[in-house]
C-alpha cells in the first residue's frame, strides 16, 4: 500500500513537473526594441549594447519578467531620426501582436515620429527624450504610452536657472 501511495505521488510530481515546464514554454518572452546607438553621428558607443545585453542577461538568471524570458532586440539606430524610426517599423510590423514588449531610445525625433505607431500598437516606450511634449499635464493624452528615463535635462537646467534666480547675492547689471 505504502508502494502504490509512493508511486502515485511520483507521478503527480513529474505530471506537475512537465505541466509547469509546459505552461512555461506557453509563455512568450518580453522583448526589448533597443534603438542604441552603436555607430553613425555620434560615433561607436558600444557600451550601451554592453548594457542591453548585460540586463538581458541578469534578468533572465534571475527568473525574467514574471517568469517570462526577456529578449534585447539590439539595433543600431546610428542616432539617426529615418535610420531609427525605420527599425523600429521594421521590428513591430515583424513580431506576433500578442507577445509583449517594448522600445527604449534616446531622440526627441524619434519619439515624434513613432507616436501614432506606438499608439496603434500599444507599444511601451522607456525615452531619453528631452522633448517638453512629454513633461506636461496632457502627455498622457499624446503619448499615453511613454514613460521617461528621470528628470530630463532640459528639466534640470531650469532647476539650476531657478535656483541661482531665488538665491543668488549678487547682481547682474
Amino acid at each position: 500500500m505504502m508502494k502504490k501511495k509512493l508511486w502515485i505521488v511520483l507521478l503527480a510530481g513529474c505530471f506537475l513537473c512537465v505541466a509547469s515546464g509546459a505552461l512555461a514554454a506557453d509563455k512568450t518572452p518580453v522583448k526589448l526594441i533597443g534603438s542604441a546607438v552603436l555607430s553613425g553621428k555620434v560615433g561607436a558607443l558600444v557600451e550601451t549594447g554592453w548594457g542591453f545585453m548585460d540586463a538581458q542577461d541578469y534578468i533572465n538568471e534571475k527568473g525574467g519578467v514574471n517568469g517570462r524570458k526577456f529578449e534585447v532586440l539590439l539595433e543600431d539606430g546610428q542616432y539617426d531620426v529615418p535610420v531609427s524610426v525605420s527599425l523600429f517599423n521594421r521590428v513591430v510590423e515583424s513580431q506576433p501582436k500578442n507577445e509583449l514588449f517594448f522600445h527604449s531610445g534616446w531622440q526627441t525625433g524619434v519619439l515624434r515620429a513613432i507616436a501614432e505607431k506606438v499608439s496603434e500598437n500599444h507599444v511601451v516606450c522607456i525615452d531619453g527624450s528631452m522633448a517638453s511634449t512629454i513633461f506636461t499635464d496632457d502627455v498622457k493624452e499624446k503619448y499615453p504610452y511613454y514613460f521617461s528615463c528621470g528628470v530630463p535635462y532640459g528639466e534640470q537646467c531650469g532647476m539650476i536657472f531657478k535656483y541661482i534666480k531665488e538665491n543668488r547675492s549678487w547682481s547682474l547689471s
